[in-house]
């Protein structure tokens, strides 16, 4: 491995097994192995458990991580980073695995799950203390259905299927706190983000799109700009702005108009204007990376985009099936699921890479360098997330 980090790496492998890397490359599984096909709706016929979405507590000592056999034992385990210790916090119960999210001080844990009985897409919100099994607490059920963490509360974006009708509002973890829902109908726009002390989303008023920023205190949002289209919203790393772009053919067409809104005065810098699937932070917030889909030849291209619109080709490849669906719904994994390293040198796709062998055929974890250096294949893999820096959780010991 010849790219300088020293953040760790979790990955699933290809028998849906997970491993941890470390900043030397050593790479070694924290679960046991398990059938491809449970992760994708097809219960049954695997004899071992397969595990999938492995996400990093912020202090990096542990993994949270979906492990599922059947409709009978589906589980959401907190694992220790490196030893032996994994506890069951919360057992699904007919419900599939969507995807996990900690708390920002660590004590919980967010779950997105759907019932698998209904026969519909409900999804269902879910909180369980880290350290508690049993402890899982029923905070909202709908479709669509997104959300963030508030400090230690959750806001979340949530539609009604039968009727139509969403609302957006906030929860305490442990579902005994009031409820607070935020005024006015939400609008066309994925996951809602807190940034400087407001939490921004969009309404809807007339056939536009207004975004807004609310304090939760206070009883109206102030409106930051109007929009027409499907809006995505990722917190800048400093907490300060938010990068926005809109799909103005809706949910399914490419975002475009890709910029930074600064959340106190509304002031809009552009960034891009082409289309692409899905837009992340650098960490250090000199710019944001871009995934766009080459359709003419069926493949998806990444773009360094610096916040002065200068753009840097950094590979082209072809995603697993995990990362594909990572990529779709990038607006909610991005809180949560890190694919830019904390020094913002690293990139890490999990698929083929184009000019590295058939990358039709590989299932692999990368790490390219953003600046144009030989990409590190790194492990067979069908999906991996970076962690914290190993010097920064060492640092907040001290």
């Amino acid at each position: 491995m010849s790219n300088e980090r020293t953040a760790p790496i979790a990955y699933v492998s290809p028998d849906r097994q997970i491993h941890v890397m470390d900043g030397d490359g050593v790479s070694h599984p924290q679960t046991a192995g398990g059938d491809p096909g449970l992760m994708w709706g097809t219960w049954g016929g695997g004899s071992q458990t397969a595990h999938s979405w492995p996400s990093w507590s912020p202090d990096g000592r542990h993994l949270a991580c979906f492990a599922v056999a059947d409709e009978h034992f589906a589980h959401a385990l907190v694992l220790e980073v490196g030893g032996m210790q994994s506890a069951a916090v919360s057992t699904l119960e007919g419900r599939l695995p969507i995807y996990l999210y900690w708390s920002p001080d660590g004590d919980h844990l967010a779950l997105l799950t759907q019932q698998v009985q209904t026969g519909g897409d409900r999804l269902q919100l879910a909180v369980a203390r880290a350290s508690h099994a049993g402890s899982e607490v029923l905070l909202a059920e709908g479709s669509p259905l997104f959300f963030t963490w508030v400090g230690e509360r959750l806001a979340a974006f949530v539609g009604d299927p039968a009727t139509g009708e969403t609302r957006l509002s906030i929860f305490s973890s442990d579902a005994k706190g009031p409820r607070i829902l935020l005024p006015g109908r939400p609008g066309n726009f994925c996951a809602p983000v807190w940034a400087d002390d407001h939490l921004v989303y969009v309404l809807q008023h007339g056939t536009r799109a207004t975004v807004v920023a609310s304090r939760l205190d206070a009883p109206e949002p102030r409106t930051l700009e109007q929009l027409d289209g499907l809006v995505a919203l990722l917190r800048s790393p400093d907490g300060r702005s938010v990068a926005r772009a809109v799909a103005t053919g809706g949910d399914g067409t490419p975002y475009r108009s890709l910029a930074v809104l600064d959340v106190q005065s509304g002031t809009s810098r552009p960034i891009s204007d082409e289309p692409c699937l899905a837009f992340f932070w650098l960490p250090d917030g000199s710019g944001l990376i871009t995934a766009r889909v080459d359709t003419a030849r069926n493949l998806m291209r990444w773009y360094r985009v610096g916040l002065d619109g200068q753009q840097h080709h950094v590979c082209d490849m072809f995603p697993t099936r995990d990362f594909g669906f990572y990529l779709r719904f990038f607006e909610q994994y991005a809180q949560s699921h890190a694919i830019v390293d904390p020094g913002s040198k690293n990139l890490l796709l999990v698929g083929g890479l184009v000019g590295q062998g058939d990358p039709h055929r590989t299932r692999a974890l990368w790490e390219v360098p953003l600046d144009g250096g030989e990409p590190d294949r790194l492990a067979e893999a069908v999906f991996g997330v970076y962690g914290p820096y190993v010097d920064d959780v060492a640092d907040d010991e001290e």
